[in-house]
């Protein structure tokens, strides 16, 4: 897999707080995974909305052929 360097600026605090928790080596490998978890995260709410719009456009044709039927 090809890789690229970033250059990232954080918050002192939560600097700390990640430099408490992860050992130096492994802060990039730690990073990786909370973004790809908050990405993946992003990816499952957009498509329950796109989704729920489609259920919601299908349930409104189906309710608006039932009402022609009865008519």
């Amino acid at each position: 897999m090809k890789k690229r360097r970033v250059n990232l600026t954080l918050p002192e605090d939560l600097w700390e707080r990640l430099h408490q928790r992860v050992p130096p080596r492994q802060i990039s490998q730690y990073v990786t995974a909370a973004t790809e978890e908050q990405l993946a995260a992003e990816d499952r709410i957009a498509l329950r909305s796109h989704l729920k719009k489609q259920y919601l456009a299908h349930t409104q044709q189906i309710g608006s052929a039932a009402c022609r039927e009865r008519v």
